[in-house]
């Protein structure tokens, strides 16, 4: 079965977090759009409702590009931009 891409960032000008998503295995990240400034950083929780979301500790993306990531099972995963600048608009893409 060919795997779907979601769109989980819609031309985002401001700090906020994109759509939830979850993978199981090797997951593909792409992010276009103009950065002026901001940065993206991975965060991830459990399914455990008194879990919050926290930062994966990867690095932060501050330019357009595409990613592969091994993402566990049984976690939740979510962007978040910070940092926007006047001209920040960025989309991302996941593959589910």
């Amino acid at each position: 079965m060919a795997r779907q891409a979601r769109q989980i960032f819609f031309n985002q000008t401001t700090n906020g977090n994109s759509d939830i998503f979850g993978a199981n295995g090797k997951t593909y990240v792409k992010i276009s759009g103009n950065f002026d400034g901001a940065t993206i950083d991975f965060q991830s929780k459990t399914n455990n409702s008194s879990d919050d979301f926290t930062s994966t500790g990867d690095t932060a993306i501050s330019a357009t590009g595409q990613i592969a990531v091994n993402y566990s099972p049984g976690m939740q995963y979510r962007l978040a931009l910070s940092g926007v600048g006047a001209s920040t608009s960025i989309n991302a893409f996941v593959t589910v």
